[in-house]
């Protein structure tokens, strides 16, 4: 077979199993099994591929039609134009959480961080990414409740599951927390809760 056929009967089995964007995910695949660029594969439209190069593609292929991450077959995630590890030990960084990242540095931008505390790291890509873009805060871990970590005027942030907004907007005014301020994500959804302590 060549790179594009490929590519093209990939494609077409990732449109059976319902994975979304399939020609993204066969095109990536196939780069990463290569050990090419996604862009390099173009290029080798018409090589025909021997079959010690086929059998990984197959394994990959088969993987992700069983809604395998993308991210975890290939083994990095970009997030906030840098690239990170990332495997199944860990869910894989959503387009919220970037947005989120964004807000902070928005938020932060005009102070200076001292200290970032991040909450269920994951895959610890928020930590991060905000300790490169405030390389003079301290990354702290999380061993009571935040009030206790917090100077007065610190910054809580949250990304909140659906339906969650009124009950921790309630919780937080209990604990002593104001400026409290629902954000929505790019859908338009409240995602974020952003509040400060004291």
């Amino acid at each position: 077979m060549t790179v594009l056929e490929v590519l093209q009967s990939t494609t077409a089995y990732f449109q059976k199993r319902g994975i979304e964007n399939p020609r993204l995910n066969a095109e990536h695949l196939l780069a990463h099994s290569l050990g090419r660029k996604r862009l390099d594969v173009y290029l080798e439209f018409e090589r025909d591929l021997a079959e010690p190069e086929l059998a990984p593609i197959r394994d990959l292929v088969r993987r992700r039609g069983q809604n395998e991450p993308l991210q975890h077959l290939l083994g990095t995630v970009e997030f906030c134009g840098n690239v990170f590890l990332c495997d199944k030990r860990a869910l894989v960084p959503r387009p919220e959480t970037e947005e989120l990242v964004g807000l902070l540095i928005a938020d932060c931008g005009l102070r200076i961080a001292k200290q970032i505390l991040d909450v269920g790291t994951g895959s610890g890509v928020i930590a991060l990414t905000l300790a490169q873009k405030f390389p003079e805060a301290k990354i702290r871990q999380l061993i009571e409740t935040a009030p206790a970590h917090l100077n007065t005027g610190g910054l809580l942030a949250l990304e909140i599951g659906l339906g969650q907004e009124p009950g921790l907007i309630e919780l937080l005014r209990q604990k002593n927390y104001g400026d409290i301020e629902p954000k929505n994500d790019y859908s338009g959804r409240t995602r974020f809760l952003l509040a400060r302590y004291g």
